[in-house]
């Protein structure tokens, strides 16, 4: 009897630590590039803070090989290899991204 109630137990908990799992991935709404997954384009952040974002999250993805930014239009624009363009988002916290294939090269600071 012990062990029914046991199982029975377990079992509870393990049902409600997955559906408190599965409201939290629900509610975040948001994805890795930091885009809203309702595909709103609703800019509650500067371009700049767009472009800091992409620097910490999308330069370490394959295949890129460097990010930047233009004002006009705002963009994010991501320099990347042929083989990982496809691979690339198309906004970055509410931003459009211009996906330029390149081949490797290195950046060098003024």
């Amino acid at each position: 009897m012990n062990r029914i109630i046991l199982v029975f137990f377990l079992s509870c908990v393990l049902f409600a630590a997955i559906g408190v799992v599965a409201i939290v991935i629900d509610s975040s709404n948001i994805d890795i590039f930091g885009n809203k997954n309702d595909n709103q384009n609703d800019n509650e952040c500067t371009i700049q803070e767009a472009f800091e974002y992409a620097e910490k999250n999308i330069l370490t993805l394959d295949g890129v090989l460097g990010v930047s930014w233009s004002e006009d239009p705002p963009r994010i624009i991501i320099y990347v290899t042929q083989e990982h363009a496809d691979d690339m988002p198309e906004t970055v916290k509410g931003f459009e991204t211009e996906i330029r294939i390149s081949d490797d090269f290195k950046s060098y600071e003024s």
